[in-house]
């Protein structure tokens, strides 16, 4: 027998159940008449008869009555007990009936194993969790074995003797694998019968698919994991207060950002203590309001986690009335200090913003005033009859002249408003025609040195970028050394192996050329070269540094795919070393500086559109000492307006690009070239970056004059000009 239905003990109705009712009813009337009958014959026959025994005839119906009374008693009990059988034979199958329904919708299925025998008997359901045809089972373990997952047999079994070896139940929770693949959990429990000698002998128990239960538990871990990430990518946690109880209740997540352990157990008073001191009373208003009318509530505070270190964290709440006997307000938790420092360094850079709006803006007025200076230079430059000394002063006055607009240039540079030029470049002239300048900004309290190597290779690079990188260089060292001390600038060539290039991520293998800049300030530690270089980090006070020098550096360097080393201890002072790419041909000595080009003049007609009387004054003047005819206008108006009844004498437009009225320098030459095909166009402007997005330098007819020059540069440019062909 492979398997059998659920045992059925209903017990049909029989017609032979009501005889031993009637048989007592029948006993007890029949011993009623015969009594009656034999008193009343008694009395008659003696009352009509006198020689009648009227004792013999009482005896003889009180033997009648006790067998009648007696054999009807019987059957009156005879009828009870199996009444009472009957009953218990309907409750037992009511019963029965009832724990199949029962079995049917929790879908459980029963088992009997016989473990002597090796023999398995179940359930319907049973059979079905197991995915069997009916009929397929035949009852042995090992047919019941293959079903089960074969990860999970092992343990099955261990369970059964840990089992066996306790007389324990035995709950197991494992998988099933049906024929067609699919895989169901099943979860048992059963209890041993033992045998005299100690051994088991059956198991009897009950199977409940748990595959839905399961597949519940897999997606609920699975959200908890998702919350678990969420929390840690997020730095955000979750929390439950009750001021009333001082109870508190924090998730993982607000552990982590506290940094407590898991063991500790917080209460609203714990908590509280790790906020600053002005971040409580607002903490707790906040929660007592939350608590009185349910107000939600966003509040930044200030925090120090256990291990000391210091946070800013946004907490929210929402109050929850009336759960239980008890108040609660519940909200979320989370580390805002990154939030905190990017708007800091927004504002930070929103103030530098402005003040490269105002470095812009003072650039092109200075731009205007070089101009002028060096346009009236090269007038008087221009005179034969000046005698030698006032000529060198001249030339003295004309290289100021020349220092101050590259610090115009600086200045556009900081403003964003110049367009970085990469050429070949020798970083030893880039440190030597710097030289001057950095002893006057880092005084006289330190002593400055420079060791250049000889021979050094051309890099690819700005001029305007790496005289930035070595001022802030400079600067950052004159700051380490507020008592004086030895600064050293020097540049050599690096070789940089494989192997030495893997030490260092930042590294690459190749021929670099190395600017190095050493003190002998106060140094730095470990924790402080870790963060050089991020924007904004500054060990200065407040108002005495942005935190922008380093950073910039770096982004240069970078920029010109190069990295950026630093050595320093506290104490010993500091070096940074930039790496450069080096180019392929070599710097072996300092070219000569060609003898200056003779002054080129002309008799062509210019129209000079300039809106600063100044400038447009002393231009105008060192064109006429050229030869040229000037027509000056202040602006794009005045100047259509000089063009329609002097056009056609105009050979060349020399304008500046920003003007008022509302036509800019390069809408006034594009209208005057459709009016006059051929004619020449030169556009001024301080501001190199603001040309190129109007595409000034690749637009044919027009040459390009950056502000300020000098007259010998104006005189070349507008003689190329007009020299060129169509």
């Amino acid at each position: 027998m492979s398997k059998s239905a659920p045992v059925n003990l209903k017990v049909p109705p029989s017609r032979w159940y009501p005889i031993p009712a009637m048989a007592a009813k029948i006993a007890l009337c029949y011993a009623v008449l015969g009594g009656l009958w034999i008193l009343c014959s008694g009395w008659l026959l003696h009352h009509f008869v006198k020689d009648i025994d009227l004792e013999a005839l009482l005896e003889t119906f009180k033997g009648w009555f006790f067998v009648s009374v007696t054999a009807g008693l019987l059957w009156l009990a005879l009828a009870r007990y199996f009444r009472e059988i009957r009953r218990s034979a309907q409750l037992l199958n009511e019963s029965e009936e009832w724990l199949r329904l029962a079995l049917d919708a929790a879908q459980m299925g029963t088992f009997d194993w016989d473990m002597v025998h090796n023999h398995i008997t179940w359930s319907r359901w049973h059979e079905q969790l197991w995915g069997f045809q009916p009929g397929e089972f035949d009852g042995t373990y090992e047919a019941f074995s293959r079903r089960v997952h074969s990860e999970d047999r092992a343990e099955i079994q261990k369970g059964v003797d840990r089992c066996v070896a306790g007389q324990s139940p035995c709950r197991q929770e494992f998988r099933v694998v049906w024929p067609d693949g699919s895989v169901h959990w099943i979860a048992s429990v059963g209890e041993f019968a033992f045998g005299l000698d100690g051994r088991p002998s059956r198991m009897r128990g009950a199977v409940l698919e748990i595959t839905g239960r399961k597949r519940a538990e897999a997606l609920l871990q699975e959200g908890l994991l998702f919350r678990r990430q969420a929390e840690k990518i997020g730095r955000i946690g979750a929390w439950k207060v009750s001021p009333k109880t001082d109870y508190l209740y924090w998730t993982e997540g607000v552990y982590d950002i506290v940094e407590a352990p898991q063991e500790f157990k917080p209460g609203l008073e714990k908590g509280m203590e790790f906020y600053d001191a002005e971040s409580i009373p607002v903490l707790r208003e906040a929660l007592n309001r939350a608590l009185k009318d349910g107000t939600p509530f966003v509040v930044e505070t200030g925090l120090t986690t256990m291990t000391g270190k210091h946070l800013w964290t946004e907490v929210r709440g929402l109050g929850r009335l009336d759960e239980g006997d008890q108040d609660f307000v519940m909200g979320t938790f989370q580390d805002v200090t990154e939030r905190k420092v990017l708007e800091t360094q927004l504002r930070q850079a929103q103030k530098l913003e402005a003040v490269g709006q105002l470095a812009g803006g003072i650039a092109h007025d200075f731009n205007n005033i070089l101009a002028a200076i060096m346009m009236h230079l090269g007038l008087l430059q221009m005179n034969s009859s000046l005698d030698e000394e006032t000529r060198h002063a001249l030339e003295e006055l004309d290289a100021q002249a020349r220092r101050a607009a590259g610090l115009t240039r600086q200045l556009l540079m900081f403003s964003r408003r110049s367009v970085l030029a990469v050429k070949p470049l020798d970083l030893n002239a880039v440190v030597v025609n710097l030289l001057k300048m950095l002893r006057r900004l880092i005084g006289e309290q330190i002593d400055l040195r420079f060791d250049g190597k000889s021979a050094l290779p051309l890099v690819q690079a700005d001029e305007g970028m790496m005289e930035q990188v070595l001022m802030n260089l400079v600067v950052n060292a004159r700051d380490a050394m507020p008592k004086g001390g030895r600064l050293t600038i020097g540049t050599t060539v690096a070789d940089v192996g494989a192997v030495h290039a893997a030490a260092n991520p930042n590294r690459r293998a190749g021929s670099f050329v190395c600017l190095f800049v050493s003190d002998t300030g106060c140094g730095m530690d470990a924790e402080t070269l870790k963060r050089i270089f991020e924007p904004f980090f500054t060990t200065k006070e407040p108002g005495k540094g942005t935190g922008l020098g380093l950073a910039t550096v770096h982004g240069i360097v970078a920029q010109h795919k190069g990295w950026v080393e630093v050595e320093s201890e506290i104490g010993g002072g500091t070096t940074f070393r930039v790496y450069l790419p080096a180019a392929a041909q070599l710097q072996v000595e300092t070219a000569p500086v060609p003898p200056s080009e003779p002054v080129r003049r002309g008799k062509e007609t210019v129209l000079l559109v300039e809106d600063e009387l100044p400038v447009r004054q002393v231009v105008g003047q060192s064109l006429r000492a050229l030869g040229y005819q000037v027509h000056e206008a202040g602006n794009g108006q005045e100047a259509m307006s000089f063009w329609q009844t002097h056009g056609a004498q105009v050979d060349l437009l020399l304008t500046d690009m920003v003007m008022p009225e509302g036509m800019t320098g390069l809408e006034l030459a594009e209208q005057l070239q459709a009016l006059k095909p051929g004619l020449k166009a030169i556009i001024s402007s301080g501001y190199s970056a603001e040309m190129v997005e109007a595409g000034v330098p690749t637009k044919a007819g027009i040459v390009y004059l950056p502000k300020p020059y000098a007259t010998s540069v104006l005189a070349n440019v507008v003689r190329d000009c007009l020299d060129q062909t169509k």
